[in-house]
C-alpha cells in the first residue's frame, strides 16, 4: 500500500509540475504580446501629432460597432443626445442639438485666446461628413496613391546620329584600310614576280635585305604600306640597284579622297649606282614638265642657279612631246642618250614615262641653306629612271604587268650613260664647271671655316692655362708663365718680311 501511495504521489506532483509550466508559458505570452502592441501603439501615438484626436475617433467607431451589434445593423443608433420623440418641435430641439454637437466636435480652442486663430486653419481638424451622414475616419479622408503606368521612353535612332556617323566613318577607315594595304601589296608582289626572272638575269643577286650577314634572295622589303624596295647588286660597273614602288597611300582614307580631286599615279622608280670610274662627269635630265620641277627643286645638281644645268631646252627638237622637258649641261650628251629606242618607248607607252636623270654630282638629300656645312657634300654617279603605273587610283595587276617592257629601257640607258665618253672641249668645260662649283662653296663657307679656326685656337688655349693652373711645382709653373709671355709678345709683334739684298 506505501509502495502504491508513493507511486501515485510521484505521479500527481509530476503532473502538477508540468500544469504549471505550460500555465507559466501561457501567461508570459499572453504578457509579451501585450507589452509589444502597447508599445508599437505607443510609438504611433508619439509619432503622430493627432493621436489624441485619432484615440476618440476610434472610442466612437468602437461604441458605433457595439452598438449596431446590440440594435442590429436595421435599427437606428441611439444618440448622446436625448431621445427622439415625434413632437416636430422635439425633433428639431434634437437636429439643433445634433448639429451643435457636429459644430462642436473635432475643435481645438487655442489656450493663447483668439490672438493667433486666423493662422491656424479649424478645417483640417474637422472630419468630412459621407452621404448618409457617417462620420469619416482620418483612414478614409486619406486619398489613395495610384501609379500610373507610364511607358519606358527608348530614344529614336536620330538621337544618336553623331555616334553613328563616328562608328561608321571609323568602319570605313578599318574596311578602307585593309582593302588599300592588300591591294598595294598585290601591286607590288606582281611588279617582282613579272621581272624577277629578268633581274636574275642581269644580277648574280636579287632580292637581299640588307640585314643578315648571310646573302638572301627574292625578298622584297616593306619600307610602310605603300612603299616596297627591291635591292639587287653583282653587275660589272654597277654598285647595284634599288628598284622603289612608291604606290598611292590606299590603306588612307584621307589619302583616297584628296586622290578624286587631285590624282596622282602609282611610281616604279629604278635607280643605279655607278662605280666612280665607270662615267665621264656631266648631269642631265629629262622627263614630263610637271615632276622634273619638283625634282628640280629637291636636287642640288639641277637647281636653276647652279652651274651645271642653268637653263631648259626644247624637248621637240629630240623627237619628245611637247609636255617634256630638257636640262643638260653638255649639248652632245641630249643627243647621244635621248636615241630613237628612247623616243619610240615614249611615243608607245605615251605617259608611263614619267623622267630620266643622269649626274654625277647626285646627292641623296638637298642641304638645308639653314645647316651651317663645312664640308663639300658626299656625290655619287646616278642613273634614275622613274615610271607611272597606269590607272591611277584604280590601277590593277594588268596595269602594273604593262610596265615590263619599260625594264630593259632601263638597262639599256644605264649601259650608254656608263659607256658614253665625252670629247675633249666638252670634259674640259665639265671639269671647269666642277671647279667653278668648288670654289663658289668654298667662298661661301670660308667665314665658318674661319670662325670653326677661331674656335680651336680659343680651346688650345684654354687647356694650355689649366695645365699651368694644374701645375704644382713652382719652378715648372714660372717657365710655362715665361712661355705664355714670350707666345703673346710674338703675336703683337707685326710682320715684317726680310729682304736680303745682294752686293753686285
Amino acid at each position: 500500500m506505501l509502495k502504491t501511495e508513493r507511486y501515485l504521489l510521484l505521479k500527481a506532483e509530476r503532473f502538477v509540475r508540468g500544469y504549471s509550466c505550460f500555465v507559466i508559458l501561457v501567461v508570459f505570452h499572453l504578457v509579451f504580446g501585450l507589452s509589444e502592441g502597447s508599445a508599437k501603439f505607443a510609438v504611433d501615438l508619439e509619432d503622430n501629432e493627432f493621436a489624441e484626436f485619432e484615440e476618440f475617433d476610434v472610442d466612437q467607431d468602437l461604441n458605433h460597432k457595439g452598438a449596431k451589434r446590440m440594435y442590429g445593423d436595421s435599427s437606428p443608433l441611439p444618440t448622446h443626445g436625448p431621445p427622439l420623440t415625434d413632437n416636430p418641435a422635439g425633433g428639431k430641439h434634437y437636429e439643433e442639438d445634433k448639429t451643435s454637437e457636429s459644430e462642436d466636435y473635432g475643435i481645438v480652442e487655442d489656450e493663447f485666446g483668439d490672438e493667433f486663430s486666423s493662422v491656424g486653419d479649424q478645417a483640417e481638424f474637422v472630419d468630412a461628413l459621407d452621404s448618409k451622414g457617417a462620420r469619416k475616419t482620418r483612414k478614409d479622408s486619406v486619398p489613395t496613391l495610384k501609379i500610373a503606368d507610364v511607358p519606358a521612353q527608348l530614344k529614336h535612332w536620330h538621337d544618336y546620329s553623331v555616334e553613328l556617323g563616328f562608328i561608321v566613318a571609323l568602319l570605313l577607315y578599318l574596311v578602307n584600310y585593309v582593302y588599300g594595304k592588300t591591294k598595294n601589296f598585290n601591286l607590288a608582289s606582281a611588279w617582282f614576280d613579272a621581272n624577277r626572272d629578268f633581274l636574275a638575269e642581269n644580277f648574280s643577286i636579287v632580292g637581299d635585305d640588307g640585314l643578315s650577314q648571310e646573302v638572301s634572295h627574292n625578298v622584297m622589303i616593306k619600307e610602310s604600306d605603300s612603299s616596297y624596295a627591291i635591292w639587287c647588286s653583282g653587275r660589272q660597273g654597277c654598285l647595284g640597284m634599288l628598284a622603289q614602288l612608291k604606290l598611292i597611300k590606299r590603306q588612307d582614307l584621307s589619302s583616297v579622297l584628296i586622290g578624286f580631286f587631285r590624282p596622282r599615279y602609282d611610281t616604279v622608280s629604278i635607280k643605279f649606282t655607278l662605280c666612280p670610274e665607270e662615267m665621264d662627269p656631266y648631269v642631265f635630265a629629262v622627263g614630263q614638265r610637271r615632276s622634273l620641277v619638283k625634282v628640280v627643286a629637291d636636287s642640288s645638281d639641277l637647281v636653276v642657279p647652279s652651274m651645271y644645268c642653268s637653263e631648259k631646252k626644247s624637248a621637240e627638237k629630240l623627237g619628245l612631246p611637247s609636255n617634256f622637258t630638257v636640262y643638260s649641261e653638255l649639248g652632245e650628251v641630249a643627243a647621244n642618250i635621248v636615241d630613237p629606242k628612247f623616243t619610240a618607248a615614249v611615243a608607245k607607252y605615251p605617259g608611263c614615262i614619267d623622267y630620266l636623270h643622269i649626274s654625277d654630282q647626285y646627292v641623296a638629300s638637298k642641304p638645308n641653306e639653314s645647316e651651317s656645312t663645312t664640308k663639300p657634300p658626299v656625290t655619287s654617279k646616278v642613273v634614275i629612271l622613274v615610271l607611272n603605273v597606269p590607272g591611277r587610283l584604280n590601277a590593277t595587276e594588268k596595269d602594273v604587268l604593262c610596265l615590263k617592257p619599260l625594264l630593259p629601257l632601263a638597262f639599256h640607258i644605264f649601259e650608254k650613260a656608263r659607256r658614253f665618253r665625252l670629247s675633249r672641249e666638252a670634259k674640259q668645260k665639265a671639269e671647269k664647271n666642277r671647279q667653278c662649283v668648288q670654289e663658289s662653296f668654298l667662298k661661301t663657307t670660308h667665314a665658318q671655316r674661319q670662325e670653326a679656326a677661331q674656335q680651336r685656337r680659343e680651346e688650345r688655349a684654354r687647356e694650355r692655362k689649366e695645365r699651368l693652373l694644374a701645375e704644382e711645382d713652382p719652378e715648372k709653373q714660372r717657365r710655362l708663365e715665361k712661355l705664355e709671355l714670350k707666345k703673346e709678345r710674338k703675336k703683337m709683334q707685326p710682320r715684317v718680311k726680310q729682304l736680303k739684298i745682294k752686293a753686285t
